[in-house]
């Protein structure tokens, strides 16, 4: 395998580590704990209301049905299927698929006598948590690899589960390949998904987070975004915007004024826009890898050199 390129490598290990300390990689997680806290009594919700946000995969539509009283064993009403969804729960637009999936959450959650007994694995060693977790929610009808990729991520990074994912998930998901190809072009061609295929890639990235420094558990992500930022498409600080976005759409004020209070809680105010006067994405700062080779757009000085 032929190195990449120093600078790119560099470049990636910038964005890499601002990727993570500006809470941009998995917004959502950290805006999820501090809910839990808020709005959740027992652990048994925070997990229910976990799911629920995973059904919906928008958190503004998942706190206003939970502000509304839904709980654990209660179904949605027709209202509350028809609210937003995000696009990988696409499938969920079609409220019979999404009605067959709370349905299958409220007959586990019965048979076993909660969400928590069905889904709490009883083995110690990390990994084996992980495998139980990931067959126990890929069981549940509406649960492909990716949901349940998803909900162990959620189980392992909020609620301190100790069932860390093994690897950058590159069984479940293209976005990541797709930022390893860019740093080692050879691997484009490593399109199927047979066991030594995936060993090889997962040896590859594990070599890449050791080299770098990057957590195992959220360079998965942190790929994808590399490739969208090579690709024009991101900037350091992208889904904290998205995420305001989606608060500032929501016509529900007790959904926004709990979400802008996460927002300011548990992020850097450099990376707000309601701080800074920026509303949502900011589409302009999308090129600027591409285009100027900028990475941080917060430097002044990297600013004025790209105007110049």
């Amino acid at each position: 395998m032929v190195p990449p390129l120093v600078s790119v490598l560099q470049d990636y290990h910038d964005f890499a580590a601002w990727h993570v300390a500006s809470g941009d990689v998995d917004p959502v997680y950290p805006v999820l704990g501090w809910l839990h806290s808020e709005v959740c009594n027992t652990p048994e919700e925070e997990l229910a209301f976990t799911m629920l946000y995973v059904a919906f995969y928008s958190l503004p539509s998942a706190l206003a049905v939970w502000l509304d009283g839904w709980r654990e064993g209660d179904l949605l009403t027709p209202e509350q299927a028809r609210m937003a969804t995000g696009v990988e729960r696409r499938a969920h637009r079609d409220v019979r698929q999404f009605a067959r999936h709370m349905d299958a959450l409220l007959d586990t959650s019965l048979r076993y006598g909660s969400l928590h007994d069905w889904l709490h694995p009883d083995v110690t060693d990390p990994a084996a948590r992980w495998a139980t977790v990931q067959a126990r929610l890929t069981s549940l009808h509406g649960n492909g690899r990716w949901a349940a990729y998803k909900v162990g991520e959620i189980l392992d990074t909020v609620h301190g589960w100790n069932c860390p994912p093994p690897d950058a998930g590159h069984a479940q998901s293209s976005g990541p390949r797709h930022g390893l190809a860019d740093l080692f072009p050879e691997t484009a061609a490593w399109t199927d998904n047979r066991p030594d295929t995936i060993a090889r890639l997962d040896v590859l990235t594990a070599r890449l987070y050791e080299a770098t420094g990057m957590p195992g558990a959220q360079g998965g992500t942190t790929l994808c975004d590399w490739h969208n930022v090579r690709h024009g498409a991101y900037h350091v600080g992208h889904d904290i915007d998205l995420l305001h976005e989606h608060v500032i759409r929501t016509d529900r004020p007790d959904v926004s004024g709990l979400l802008m209070q996460a927002r300011t809680t548990v992020f850097d105010h450099r990376w707000l826009g309601e701080h800074h006067g920026w509303t949502g994405v900011r589409r302009n700062l999308k090129r600027l890898y591409l285009d100027h080779g900028i990475i941080h757009w917060w430097d002044e000085g990297a600013m004025n050199a790209m105007r110049d």
